[in-house]
């Protein structure tokens, strides 16, 4: 009885911890923003900004980094899994004109990029939950994009110690990079099943009322 006292206690105390209690009001408000200015106009603006990123902007990056390589070495950031020895290598073969563009890539365009994603995907998100009978935690996970980027900025940090550290080599930050990038795709992957999810709900409300 006494150690459920204590556990009880301690999930109490850790939720009324300030730092807790300051980062789910944030998300609360930040939740209520993007449904309360989610509309058809709003998600084609933000898809706008999507595709100039993703279609464009990062694309000629990476393709400046590879000639600046002399070869198509790959962007660290794209791929998946813990093979420390491959990063190694591709930090490496960038060359030192790579790593400069790559590092600079990562604190500019990396940095960009990832708002504009969440913002697109967190209007989709809300416009997609619109009708539909949530509870108000469930509403919430309209902001699980801003969840991605958190380790998605966490990812690009270890990476660019990496990139500035070389000819050094640290597998504890090869790591976490590794760990945060694997993480990334993750949440990226269960944001793509909550949208088919909602968009097969809504579909078969349609089809019910039909």
């Amino acid at each position: 009885m006494s150690r459920f006292f204590m556990e009880e206690s301690s999930f109490q105390i850790l939720y009324f911890w300030p730092p807790c209690t300051q980062f789910s009001q944030r998300m609360k408000i930040l939740s209520a923003f993007f449904h309360r200015h989610a509309s058809w106009r709003t998600l084609g603006l933000a898809f706008v900004a999507y595709l100039l990123f993703s279609a464009l902007l990062l694309p000629q990056a990476e393709q400046a980094i590879n000639r600046a390589a002399g070869r198509e070495v790959g962007i660290i950031d794209l791929g998946i899994g813990f093979d420390l020895e491959k990063m190694k290598q591709q930090v490496a073969d960038y060359g030192e004109t790579g790593r400069l563009y790559y590092r600079r890539t990562e604190m500019t365009l990396d940095v960009l990029y990832p708002l504009a994603y969440a913002a697109f995907f967190s209007l989709m998100l809300s416009l997609l939950m619109r009708g539909l009978p949530l509870g108000e935690g469930w509403q919430r996970w309209n902001v699980l994009p801003f969840v991605v980027v958190a380790f998605d900025y966490l990812e690009n940090i270890f990476l660019v110690m990496m990139l500035s550290a070389y000819p050094d080599w640290n597998e504890t930050t090869a790591l976490l990079c590794a760990v945060f990038r694997f993480l990334k795709w993750i949440l990226f992957a269960a944001m793509g099943v909550l949208i088919l999810y909602l968009i097969g709900w809504r579909l078969l409300r349609r089809l019910a009322v039909a």
